[in-house]
């Protein structure tokens, strides 16, 4: 079982213009009848959890989602964090916005990806902030590379494998239901698409533009071009 957090601890030096104002918080829930955990990123809550129970193993929440992170808060949320929860199409569409607000430093951390081998990842749509199409998320997590052609912290990208498990397995995952979706496995949900070309095999430039041929929900066709 998890540590359950009961105070506030700043962890590193501010980012905000403030310098007595922690940049990263990690601390107990603000409300007693609901323990969990509190992300505070340059003074500002910017996630609670709060698991039924105060604990953070599978009785409780298995998500939390992020922006900028310092490379070693991650390393310690690696532990206290149970998985990760983020939409990777966020780098492309946002991402020359990003760079220019967040200076070549920040950018670095921003969303990575690479730096959170080691626990489950699951990557979402974000609708409609963003385009939330699966292939164009592989495609952005794969690239690292916004609207302008621009770089993106390329040493944060995965590889397809990775980022197809993200949308696949992760998000089950996340949703407790890996025992039923995001694998073709026996006993599992028939949900899957058929895809006109092999992403593994593609440039990975040309991602997005794999065309869907069918969607099966429950082992029933539903969409079939």
């Amino acid at each position: 079982m998890r540590q359950k957090v009961t105070s506030p601890a700043p962890l590193v030096n501010s980012l905000a213009p403030n310098p007595e104002t922690p940049d990263l918080q990690l601390g107990s829930s603000r409300a007693p009848e609901r323990p969990g955990l509190v992300f505070h990123s340059g003074g500002f809550p910017a996630q609670e959890d709060f698991p039924p129970d105060g604990r953070l193993d599978q009785s409780g929440q298995r998500k939390t989602f992020f922006g900028t992170l310092r490379p070693h808060s991650s390393r310690f949320l690696l532990y206290y964090a149970p998985g990760w929860d983020l939409n990777p199409y966020f780098v492309y569409e946002l991402g020359d916005g990003l760079r220019i607000a967040l200076g070549e430093e920040r950018t670095r951390w921003t969303y990575p990806l690479a730096n959170l081998r080691g626990v489950p990842v699951a990557f979402r749509s974000d609708r409609p902030v963003v385009d939330g199409a699966p292939l164009k998320g592989i495609q952005a997590a794969v690239l690292r590379c916004t609207q302008s052609g621009a770089s993106f912290a390329p040493e944060e990208a995965l590889t397809v494998e990775e980022a197809l498990r993200a949308y696949t397995f992760g998000a089950a995952y996340a949703a407790f239901a890996e025992s039923e979706l995001g694998a073709l496995a026996p006993g599992r949900w028939a949900d899957l698409v058929v895809l006109g070309e092999d992403p593994f095999t593609v440039d990975p430039e040309a991602l997005s533009e794999i065309p869907i041929l069918a969607t099966i929900v429950g082992g029933k066709v539903v969409y079939e071009r």
